[in-house]
């Protein structure tokens, strides 16, 4: 019902929005000790992706498309 009442509402938002992610990230921090996080040098979930030739062809295609797209939609003229 106007300007002052959004504000109003939106500011109320504010405090359990924060008191959530304070609990969030104590939840997460405990979880981090549990699993003795950084105790080992490589982490047991995850893997070293490789960054092979087709990554490089497939960043390069996406340069040329976007770039393409750019020059047929760019609307200010140059000349």
């Amino acid at each position: 019902r106007g300007p002052i009442a959004a504000a109003h509402r939106w500011a109320g938002y504010i405090v359990p929005l924060l008191a959530g992610a304070i609990r969030h990230a104590e939840r997460v921090a405990l979880a981090m000790d549990a699993r003795a996080f950084g105790a080992y040098p490589d982490r047991t979930e995850r893997h070293l992706v490789p960054f092979r030739a087709r990554d490089v062809v497939f960043v390069l295609a996406f340069l040329a498309v976007s770039a393409s797209v750019f020059a047929t939609t760019f609307p200010w003229t140059l000349a």
